[in-house]
């Protein structure tokens, strides 16, 4: 179960890789695809940087360029890659995550824990 779930994502990622890649103008196959999504993987998770941010991109580039696509699309597809994969996430679920919280904060709390979860009036304080 944990290996298809993680070939699945793999070879998703590896078919937003060749969309990228495709919107600059060049392909490539799906193996050498998933390879360069791998060995990318394995590079940025091996340097100390957060999320790998820096090292993924020059991984990214110098596989496409091994495999024989121009420095600037190569450049352009990593960058355009990660922006779609893993800069984008972060404020889409930030933003997901605060309109949840505010919808939470709407809804009466009911229920056994109730007397637990109330807040204090402004201007007093509980008794305890």
């Amino acid at each position: 179960m944990i290996f298809a779930g993680n070939l699945g994502a793999q070879l998703l990622q590896a078919i937003i890789l060749g969309l990228c890649l495709r919107a600059f103008g060049h392909h490539a196959t799906i193996a050498e695809l998933l390879l360069v999504n791998t060995i990318a993987a394995l590079f940025a998770g091996f340097m100390p940087v957060p999320g790998g941010m820096g090292v993924a991109e020059a991984a990214y580039t110098a596989g496409l360029v091994a495999l024989g696509v121009p420095n600037a699309a190569a450049m352009s597809t990593a960058i355009a890659f990660r922006m779609v994969t893993y800069y984008l996430l972060p404020p889409a679920g930030l933003g997901r995550d605060c309109h949840a919280l505010a919808a939470a904060a709407l809804v009466p709390v009911t229920g056994a824990l109730a007397p637990l979860l109330q807040r204090a009036p402004v201007g007093r304080v509980a008794a305890a």
